[in-house]
């Protein structure tokens, strides 16, 4: 009975390591996948800046993809710049100042 209980533990074993290393293992695949994305990116800015004709606004451009690619989620999602996110916060604290 001791033999069968150490082996049914060596056998959970196995499988459990088999298990996380397997799901390590994907988990590596997202981030490579990620990063090529991200390099992609990268790649479209660097031509844009180096060879678009007409000088762009970085910051307007960046806003502008962040949205266009948010907008594929659902109609709730959105992005905040940061001078945007301090006017939510301020809206949203319940705490105005000011006359009245």
């Amino acid at each position: 009975m001791i033999k069968q209980f150490k082996r049914l533990s060596f056998v959970c074993l196995v499988v459990a390591i088999s298990f996380f290393g397997l799901l390590r293992s994907q988990q590596l695949d997202i981030y490579r996948e990620i990063a090529r994305s991200q390099q992609q990116i990268m790649t479209v800015y660097k031509y844009l800046v180096t060879e678009y004709i007409h000088e762009l606004d970085i910051p307007q451009l960046t806003s502008k993809m962040i949205n266009s690619m948010l907008e594929n989620f659902d109609p709730y999602t959105e992005y905040y710049e940061e001078k945007d996110l301090e006017d939510l916060n301020i809206k949203t604290s319940g705490e105005f100042s000011g006359v009245g």
